[in-house]
């Protein structure tokens, strides 16, 4: 196991599991994960839903720090994101929009919220295991709570400054 200077316990024991089943489709199809639909498989990007442009810059550049390579795509309001998915209106070209491995969520988002849309995520039978992380300014205990009934893999409160947002996109990458 790679050891690194993270502390977990900031994050929560979801936000380790979920990371370790990210790096491993990441890393590719193996007999465990074949079962997968292909382009769920064969899409090597990160989605993030976002609407304010500073915390997507902010975010942008702390993957790029942490040399994160996968392609990044980017929607603002939460009927993108069920577009995106769904792979309809300009999302249908997958090799331009290939199917995320992992999708950050925010929770307040224009059109649905991120709590609609990670609803919607789950009720989806092809999308279940779709690795959903609410990645969000609210540390309201009961959006928490929420998320998690929800499905959420992991509820992660932004930080910050950025160094802190580095060091979340150099765990991601350290997988």
């Amino acid at each position: 196991m790679k050891h690194l200077p993270l502390n977990l316990n900031f994050f929560g024991p979801a936000l380790y599991i979920t990371l370790r089943t990210l790096c491993r489709r990441l890393a590719g199809p193996t007999r465990a994960n074949m079962s997968l639909r292909t382009h769920q498989v064969s899409g090597r990007c990160i989605l993030v839903a976002e609407d304010d442009e500073n915390d997507v810059y902010l975010l942008l550049y702390a993957f790029r720090k942490a040399g994160i390579e996968q392609p990044i795509k980017v929607v603002s309001d939460g009927q993108q994101v069920l577009d995106y998915l769904s792979g309809v209106g300009p999302y249908a070209a997958r090799r331009e929009y290939p199917f995320p491995v992992l999708v950050l969520l925010d929770l307040k988002l224009l059109l649905k919220s991120g709590l609609e849309v990670l609803e919607w995520i789950r009720s989806q039978p092809a999308y279940r295991t779709l690795v959903v992380i609410m990645f969000t300014a609210s540390a309201q205990p009961s959006d928490v709570h929420r998320a998690y009934r929800l499905g959420a893999n992991s509820f992660v409160v932004k930080p910050s400054d950025l160094q802190q947002r580095a060091e979340i996109a150099r765990f991601l990458k350290g997988w």
